[in-house]
């Protein structure tokens, strides 16, 4: 019987260039984020369980079950998780939120970075070129403390077209 390991590092590299690809989209609505930060700011992290980790090179995967579906609760969680030492050094930290346990049911991610470099890194793609640029970085380090958060949810909600040109690009 052949290992599925190989194929499963595979499928999460190539969810993790999707995923920068998204990231791209919502920097051009940065500005729009940080307003909503400053307007819905949570002061407790909300309840979550990490169910999986994986771990590439420069990549460290966390997989969560959480029953927040909003950006600001993911982002406390994702700190809380970046803070306990889970980013690779010069790397990036991908968490994929998930409802409960179900991790069929995808509610959105978040992109930790502890580094302006990390950033730099993350955002070079052979398929896209350069994602992110030496002002973009610096700007997520200063303005998103180095953490790219998405609901999916709230992305949807403001991006309706973008689903279906999502679903075109999978095929």
């Amino acid at each position: 019987m052949q290992s599925t390991k190989p194929a499963t590092f595979f499928f999460a590299l190539a969810m993790l260039t999707l995923l920068v690809l998204l990231s791209a989209v919502i920097s051009l609505a940065g500005g729009k984020q940080a307003e909503a930060r400053a307007g819905s700011e949570q002061t407790s992290t909300p309840k979550y369980e990490v169910l999986d980790i994986h771990d590439a090179a420069g990549v460290r995967e966390i997989d969560v079950a959480a029953a927040t579906t909003d950006e600001a609760g993911m982002r406390l969680i994702a700190q809380q998780l970046r803070a306990k030492g889970n980013t690779p050094g010069d790397g990036t930290l991908l968490i994929e939120f998930a409802k409960a346990r179900d991790t069929s049911v995808n509610t959105g991610f978040a992109l930790a970075f502890d580094s302006k470099q990390a950033i730099l890194d993350a955002g070079q793609s052979d398929r896209y070129g350069e994602v992110y640029g030496k002002a973009e970085a610096r700007r997520i380090m200063a303005e998103e403390d180095g953490v790219r958060v998405v609901s999916l949810k709230g992305f949807v909600q403001e991006h309706p077209s973008l689903r279906e040109e999502v679903k075109n690009f999978l095929g």
